[in-house]
């Protein structure tokens, strides 16, 4: 039932002495969305001094009470006499879900449904009147879901004012606080989801805030944990920080609130004595967990930021920061809000970077590359935009030099110039790189990029032009990259003109090598005198020219290669006299010629070869070899953790096909040749036959007949 009779002005926020009257709504003993429901609202206004208000409502056991009044009274202007009190005692919130599910939206597909349950109680008590009001009150919450998000426990007490002199008191502690994963209701999702489990969603362990002093002047300190790591990049910049079971959080600061413009609590003016981010161990005030530093470390920084009276603004004054070990100094720091005109935000960053060694960076990377050195990396960033933006980023040399050792010994890179440079501005974009090394080459180039000027990254579909030179005087300082054992030699150089779009590139160039060399006197490989020319022309590459020699013989590969969405290659090889292997104890010359076709499942080599002369000497047992169980460890290298190598699941089965086995279609024709010999344990004979080389079904197969010619057997003392 409802009864009312009220005099409102337009204007009663202005004037609330003006109300007159009285108003009552009752609901009893109703029903919606099978929540029971019960309620009753009064207001009543007797007199000039106040108007009356309460509010009480109740949903399945769960209450909600307001009351209060409204000062009019002129002799207590700015509402200093109103009072408030809120109570909410909520123990069963999940015989409200029915009625929370009617008033949310649909729920896209994917995402969490309408979801209520826990318990919630709370009180606030509230004196006087915008902006002149104080605040007191409590919360309790537990087992508490809403939607997608859950917590355990929550507990917070407060009592604070909005005048600069009024008290703040602020103490609140939160303990698992997680975003729930959507449901999963088909069945090929649920099979995925179960062979696959999703990395889990962000949480918070448990968390503190501890807010002391006044409202201008207060102390606030921070504290959370959680067990989200930091992605697995950041390893490479400082070790062992995917180890850590989760991170921490401490912040420390001292400021207040201030007016602007007559504003009141317009903003937060302050230092931030102390920001760190770490691991677990940080959540108990230690600066490191187990021993290593914290990945952020900001200490006394002056911050303002404000909210009201104008335009958005968050302001940091010149400070420095140990961001995953290196020092980040800045001069400016600013961001601003659009306006209401149609004003873009604006962000102004002006930093440098500490010189960074980058060995040790290289060696999380590569630990069996051998990397060393003291080189060292420093930089700059520089970034406005308003709507149009203008960057300067540059990560360039200090000083020193890398090395990369093998087993035997140590090689210097010879750099004396590193520079990777990105710049912006009206949405041109050049990305311009130069390494000049003196074992290494000089690497060179510019591309541009062309997009939209507000774009803080080029379009895929931005058009792009520019041009990169390759020259390597020596590729034999690039031995230590290849396998153990192997060595390179010879000259390499490369251009390459760059056009199409950013996100697919077309590459139009030139590759040429002269004296090409590859080696690996253990296994008997010493193929020299190499000679290659390629041509690159957008998605087309062409071998004008691919010529090399092993002893007595050549080698000859002519073809080329398709890029795009469907890549494909086909290459034809000629061996004349070609010397395979070359060891003491195996020799193969051979001849012939092969073509292989590469594309999808359309792959196949097919060709006929002729070993020309040949031993195989097994009298000694095989050539000094290492070991499977064998690692070689680099004097340049330090001993590194390396975890334990998943199973193989193919692997159980030996006898399955390999997938590249499967997809090309096997088909050689193997001649033994007359100069084929055999020798050891005893047996000294020619090898004579013909042989088909296939892969049925994936399988390897090798058909047809070996002859013994000649042969002879010794053994206890006879022939």
């Amino acid at each position: 039932d409802m009864a009312f009779d009220v005099q409102l002005p337009l204007d009663v926020a202005d004037h609330p002495e003006a109300v007159r009257g009285h108003a009552q709504l009752n609901v009893k003993r109703s029903v919606l969305a099978n929540t029971p429901i019960e309620a009753s609202v009064t207001l009543q206004s007797t007199d000039d001094n106040r108007v009356d208000m309460r509010v009480d409502v109740n949903l399945a056991g769960n209450r909600v009470l307001g009351q209060g009044r409204l000062a009019t009274d002129t002799q207590a202007p700015g509402g200093r006499a109103d009072r408030w009190d809120l109570s909410l005692d909520a123990p069963v919130l999940e015989a409200v879900s029915p009625l929370w599910r009617l008033l949310q939206p649909a729920a896209e597909h994917g995402s969490a449904a309408a979801a209520l349950s826990g318990a919630l109680h709370a009180r606030a008590h509230v004196d006087g009147r915008w902006p002149a009001m104080t605040l007191q009150g409590e919360l309790d919450a537990s087992d508490l879901r809403v939607d997608s998000m859950a917590l355990h426990k929550a507990q917070a007490r407060w009592r604070l004012g909005t005048t600069e002199s009024a008290e703040v008191d602020i103490d609140a502690s939160v303990s698992h606080l997680a975003q729930l994963p959507p449901p999963v209701h088909d069945k090929a999702a649920k099979a995925k989801a179960a062979a696959a489990p999703p990395a889990p969603s962000p949480s918070i362990e448990g968390a503190t805030l501890r807010i002391t002093g006044t409202t201008a002047e207060h102390r606030i300190e921070l504290r959370a944990g959680s067990k989200v790591q930091p992605p697995a990049w950041t390893e490479t910049l400082q070790p062992d920080i995917a180890t850590q079971p989760g991170t921490a959080l401490q912040l420390v600061a001292r400021g207040g609130l201030f007016t602007h413009e007559g504003q009141p609590l317009a903003g937060w003016r302050g230092s931030v004595q102390r920001l760190e981010l770490g691991g677990a161990g940080a959540a108990n005030g230690n600066s490191a967990a187990g021993g290593l530093p914290a990945w952020l470390v900001l200490r006394d920084v002056d911050v303002q930021a404000r909210w009201a009276g104008g335009p958005t603004q968050l302001t940091v004054q010149p400070g420095q920061a140990i961001l995953l070990g290196s020092t980040v100094h800045w001069s400016q720091l600013s961001w601003m809000g659009g306006s209401a005109g149609g004003k873009p935000p604006q962000i102004d960053v002006q930093m440098t970077i500490a010189p960074l060694p980058i060995a040790p960076v290289l060696h999380r990377l590569q630990p069996k590359f051998g990397w060393g050195g003291d080189l060292t990396m420093g930089g700059h960033i520089n970034v406005h935009s308003d709507g149009h933006l203008m960057a300067d980023i540059v990560l360039e040399r200090s000083e020193g030099d890398l090395t990369v050792s093998d087993e035997v010994s140590s090689q210097a890179l010879g750099l004396s110039y590193l520079r990777l440079a990105v710049s912006a501005r009206d949405g041109v974009w050049t990305f311009s790189p130069y390494v000049n090394g003196s074992a290494l080459g000089v690497v060179a180039g510019a591309v541009v990029a062309r997009t939209d000027a507000e774009d803080l990254w080029p379009r895929a579909e931005a058009g792009i032009e520019g041009a990169m030179e390759l020259d390597v005087a020596n590729l034999g300082a690039w031995g230590a990259w290849v396998p153990t054992g192997w060595r390179l030699g010879g000259q390499l150089k490369a251009s390459a003109l760059f056009a199409g779009q950013f996100g697919a590139p077309a590459v139009n160039g030139q590759v040429s090598g002269h004296g090409l060399s590859v080696r690996n006197f253990v296994e008997g490989v010493n193929v020299s005198g190499g000679e290659v020319a390629l041509s690159l022309n957008g998605e087309r590459a062409v071998i004008e020219t691919f010529t090399a020699r092993a002893g007595t013989g050549t080698l000859a590969i002519e073809g080329g290669a398709q890029f795009g969405e469907r890549p494909a290659a086909q290459l034809q090889l000629k061996a004349d006299h070609f010397t395979v292997l070359g060891r003491l104890d195996r020799r193969i010359v051979a001849s012939g010629q092969a073509l292989l076709n590469l594309g999808g499942d359309n792959s196949s080599l097919k060709g006929a070869f002729t070993i020309d002369e040949g031993l195989i000497d097994f009298t000694h047992g095989d050539a000094p070899a290492l070991s499977d169980d064998v690692v070689v460890v680099r004097t340049a290298a330090k001993k590194v953790k390396t975890a334990k190598p998943e199973p193989d699941p193919e692997a159980t089965n030996p006898d399955a096909p390999s997938a590249t086995a499967t997809a090309i279609a096997l088909d050689l024709a193997l001649d033994l040749g007359k100069k084929l010999q055999l020798r050891g344990r005893g047996l000294t004979t020619q090898l004579n036959g013909l042989l088909a080389i296939t892969a049925p079904s994936g399988r390897l197969a090798v058909n047809g007949e070996v002859k013994l010619v000649r042969g002879k057997f010794s053994a206890y003392g006879q022939q």
